[in-house]
């Protein structure tokens, strides 16, 4: 697997932590550290792909327009 691939699959499953994590505890229960846990990635991998918790939730919001549309 080629670092691009790594970084896709690291930005998806931190992806797939945070929805699930924000649907269930919601987004101001949720912090950066529980989705890098849910995601079983380091903090630091994290904040080296999204620069905060609302550029998550952006992108999490951008992919739900683009499969409504």
């Amino acid at each position: 697997m080629n670092q691009e691939e790594r970084t896709l699959r690291s930005r998806a499953a931190i992806l797939d932590a945070a929805l699930a994590l924000f649907s269930t505890q919601g987004y101001r229960a949720t912090s950066m550290r529980d989705v890098a846990r849910k995601a079983l990635v380091s903090i630091g991998n994290v904040y080296h792909r999204f620069d905060d918790k609302d550029a998550i939730f952006r992108e999490l919001l951008d992919t739900f327009w683009r499969v409504v549309e």
